[in-house]
């Protein structure tokens, strides 16, 4: 699994089970994006990289060039 290198993952408990979801909002508390000016297309492909960051082949850089 990866790891969550901007602390945006969030555990959730759902009636099926727990699971989780990577928040795009936590990038902007950080000040890495400005979510209004990005259109969804990129927010898709932004959230893809950020779930996918700390691990073998996406690093921070990844997710701060689709930011």
């Amino acid at each position: 699994m990866s790891s969550d290198p901007f602390g945006a993952r969030t555990d959730i408990a759902l009636a099926e089970g727990p699971t989780s979801f990577y928040s795009l909002t936590r990038l902007e508390e950080l000040g890495l994006v400005e979510l209004d000016r990005l259109p969804f297309s990129i927010r898709i492909l932004l959230e893809n990289a950020l779930r996918h960051s700390g691990g073998r082949y996406v690093g921070e850089g990844h997710v701060k060039a689709v930011a």
